[in-house]
């Protein structure tokens, strides 16, 4: 047959038969409607879009993360994250930011009142020169 292997055979014909077999059962559950009414057939719905809009910030860990005008067009615009704004999971996408360092960074803002100059991310225990420079270019400060 085609010069095909046993085995492909054998996977042809196990295709062909579930083919035939998921035929049969559509046109009896068309015939019987009673039967398996949860079964469907026909082109495939699929959920509807939600109209979220796409907030910087982690707005489960941080409500003051719904950012305004232009501090929401400067995140976009540039792709660095607000230090002033940013929650756990948006500090934890960062080089070398882990879960506990990301809320090392969030316990200090809390603490100190807010970031003033990205160099106060220094501040933060954990943050020396080596990893500020590997940050220094995905974050911003916006007061």
């Amino acid at each position: 047959m085609f010069g095909l292997t046993p085995d492909e055979k054998r996977v042809i014909i196990f295709f062909l038969l579930a083919l035939g077999l998921g035929n049969a059962v559509l046109l009896y559950k068309k015939t019987h409607p009673a039967f398996a009414p949860n079964l469907k057939y026909g082109p495939l719905e699929l959920p509807k879009p939600s109209e979220s809009k796409f907030i910087a910030g982690d707005t489960l860990n941080n409500p003051s993360a719904f950012l305004k005008g232009n501090q929401r067009r400067k995140a976009l615009l540039t792709g660095k994250i607000n230090l002033n704004s940013a929650g756990q999971r948006d500090l934890e996408k960062l080089p070398s930011i882990g879960p506990v360092m990301a809320k090392k960074i969030i316990d200090f803002r809390n603490s100190s009142g807010g970031f003033r100059q990205v160099e106060d991310l220094m501040k933060v225990e954990g943050i020396g020169n080596k990893k500020f420079n590997k940050l220094r270019n995905h974050v911003f400060v916006d007061p």
